[in-house]
């Protein structure tokens, strides 16, 4: 079978993908909230309220005391920036949702954290920003301490 894409759908041509559905790939219905990816017997591949997962997120030290350089890979498609995320440990414990951390966003894929005191440990997380009704996908939380 050619590979077909079928993106965006928005309830339209609803049977059309029900047959297309049912043309011998390993799949039950169509789903309004997927996007479809038909390549041999490949079927739902990613959901449409979902964004990427962050690739090869980095903590690095800045040459400027109190600073943090937060890096995450392009992810080579079209997309709306990144969204840094890190909580002040002098605040206390960091919230379970990294939602509730402090938060900064970029149209690139790096950033630089300042005012952050040597010594102390911070958790730091990215994700890559989509629409604002999108999921975003939190990479692994990275704690580092600063000037060490």
């Amino acid at each position: 079978m050619n590979s077909t894409l079928i993106s965006n759908y928005n309830g339209q041509n609803e049977g059309n993908l029900n047959t297309i559905a049912t043309l011998g790939v390993n799949g039950k219905t169509t789903n309004p909230d997927y996007k479809f990816l038909l390549q041999g017997n490949a079927f739902p591949v990613a959901q449409l309220n979902e964004v990427a997962v962050v690739e090869n997120f980095k903590v690095e030290f800045s040459n400027e005391a109190g600073a943090m350089v937060l890096k995450v890979k392009n992810p080579g498609y079209a997309n709306h920036g990144t969204d840094f995320a890190f909580w002040k440990t002098e605040l206390g414990p960091a919230p379970a949702n990294i939602k509730d951390w402090f938060h900064i966003h970029t149209n690139g894929h790096t950033t630089t954290i300042y005012g952050l005191k040597p010594g102390v440990v911070y958790p730091f997380a990215a994700a890559y920003r989509g629409l604002d009704s999108k999921v975003p996908m939190w990479s692994d939380v990275i704690s580092k301490s600063v000037g060490e």
